[in-house]
């Protein structure tokens, strides 16, 4: 929720940081422009080794499996609730749909308001 504006973007992102006890995070400068890198805190790395292999799934999937699972549990979840719920733009999700039923994963039953969505299995 940090976004550079006036310039006290990246003070924030330093303090909010520091306010919650993790690393500060390096920022770089090349050719692709301006990277601020965060570190994990050694807290998630132990409870990735505890986890195991499970742990890097979840954290894995993929935006489209994330979709699916939030239509299967709700058909008539609209793009902008799943833009909320995963915190990605109306326009991700757009695309990500458009891709699904290109590749008959999902399908869209009546219109667009009113209708629903069906996965296929």
């Amino acid at each position: 929720g940090q976004i550079e504006s006036w310039g006290r973007g990246i003070e924030r992102i330093f303090n909010a940081c520091k306010n919650a006890g993790t690393p500060l995070p390096s920022i770089r400068y090349d050719h692709g422009g301006l990277w601020v890198e965060f570190t994990f805190p050694a807290i998630l790395a132990e409870a990735k080794d505890r986890l195991g292999d499970r742990l890097g799934d979840r954290l894995g999937d993929s935006p489209q499996s994330r979709i699916l699972r939030l239509i299967q549990a709700k058909s008539t979840i609209s793009i902008t609730e799943l833009s909320h719920q995963l915190g990605v733009s109306t326009t991700a999700i757009e695309k990500s749909l458009k891709r699904m039923k290109a590749n008959r994963r999902l399908k869209r039953i009546g219109a667009a308001k009113g209708g629903h969505w069906e996965v296929v299995k």
